[in-house]
């Protein structure tokens, strides 16, 4: 989705913004800002989500040091918000990807004469 995203944005801007750039219609126009945006959240998105694994695989990481250095306190028990903050957020990006892809489709297709 970083690839995808990345590129999807980069090519619409390129082509949208230049001297040459297709006039859109206002409706069109407003759906292409929308999906500029949906998919610079998404990848954002995606950022958040990768420091909150890296962040729970840390922690937890560290959890079991302390266990291996006393092992009288047993295994690390894992905790279960990390886990839904990180599905939380690889959802959310799933659907700012979707709907920014399809909102350049939208944008793609109303150009079609």
């Amino acid at each position: 989705m970083f690839l995808l995203s990345g590129g999807a944005l980069t090519v619409s801007i390129g082509i949208f913004t230049n001297h040459a750039a297709p006039q859109l219609e206002p409706e069109l126009a407003c759906v292409l800002r929308g999906s500029w945006w949906s998919l610079v959240s998404s990848i954002l998105l995606l950022i958040f989500c990768l420091i909150a694994i890296i962040a729970r695989d840390y922690a937890f990481g560290e959890r079991w040091r302390s266990a291996m250095d006393a092992p009288e306190k047993g295994a690390p028990r894992q905790f279960l918000w990390p886990e839904i903050v990180i599905w939380a957020l690889g959802l959310v990006a799933v659907a700012a990807f979707t709907l920014g892809m399809l909102g350049l489709a939208r944008v793609a297709t109303g150009l079609l004469v």
